[in-house]
C-alpha cells in the first residue's frame, strides 16, 4: 500500500514522504539501473573491439601443457579442457589492458585497491540486506580481502579495466541513441 510506513521500508525513513517523490525515485533507481546496463554493455562492445583489433594468436597446446604441468596437482587435463577458452580470453585481455594501461599512463594505487575491497564488502552486505554494518567491520573484512593474494589480484584486475574503460571512453566519440528495453536486450 503507498504510505509512509512503505516508503520508509523501501528507502530509509523520512527521504520519501509522498507518491510524487515515490515515482521520481524509482524512476530515478531505474534510470540508474539501465545507465549502469548500458555501461556494461560499452565496456564489453570495447573490449571485443579491441580484443578483435589485437588479433593476438597464442600457442595453445603450449599454453595447455604448461597450465597442467604447474596444477597437476589441482586440476585434471580434462578440467583445464574445459577452462581454457576462458582461460585464453581473459589472457588476451590482460595483454590488450597492459597496453592501454600503458599507452594512458595508468597505474593502479593501494588507495584504489584499497578502495574497491571497501566498495566491495558494503555491497555484499547491502546485497543481503544488512544495512548499517560497522565501519570497523567493513575495513576488517576489506582487510582481510586485500590479505589474500587472489583476491587482491582480482580487485587489482577490477580497478584496471574500471580505469582502461574511463579513458577509452573519453578517446572515443560515441554518438548516444535512445533504443527500447526490449531492443536493448536483443543486442548481442
Amino acid at each position: 500500500e503507498p504510505g509512509q510506513e512503505t516508503y520508509d521500508k523501501i528507502f530509509g525513513e523520512g527521504k520519501v514522504t509522498s507518491e510524487e517523490e515515490f515515482d521520481k525515485e524509482v524512476a530515478a533507481r531505474l534510470a540508474a539501473g539501465y545507465r549502469q546496463e548500458a555501461d556494461y554493455r560499452l565496456d564489453k562492445d570495447l573490449k571485443d573491439y579491441f580484443l578483435a583489433k589485437a588479433g593476438i594468436k597464442l600457442p595453445e597446446a603450449f599454453l595447455k601443457r604448461w597450465l597442467y604441468t604447474i596444477n597437476k596437482d589441482k586440476f585434471t587435463m580434462e578440467e583445464i579442457d574445459k577452462e581454457f577458452d576462458a582461460f585464453l580470453a581473459d589472457y588476451r585481455w590482460q595483454m590488450v589492458r597492459d597496453f592501454l594501461m600503458e599507452k594512458y599512463s595508468l597505474k593502479v594505487s593501494e588507495a584504489e585497491v584499497r578502495e574497491a575491497a571497501l566498495s566491495y564488502v558494503s555491497y555484499q552486505y547491502a546485497m543481503y540486506g544488512m544495512s548499517g554494518v560497522p565501519e570497523d567491520f567493513i575495513r576488517q573484512s576489506a582487510q582481510k580481502m586485500l590479505d589474500d593474494s587472489r583476491q587482491r589480484g582480482n580487485l587489482e584486475d577490477q580497478v584496471a579495466d574500471r580505469k582502461v574503460f574511463a579513458a577509452l571512453r573519453d578517446a572515443v566519440t560515441l554518438t548516444k541513441k535512445t533504443i527500447s528495453v526490449e531492443k536493448f536486450h536483443e543486442l548481442k
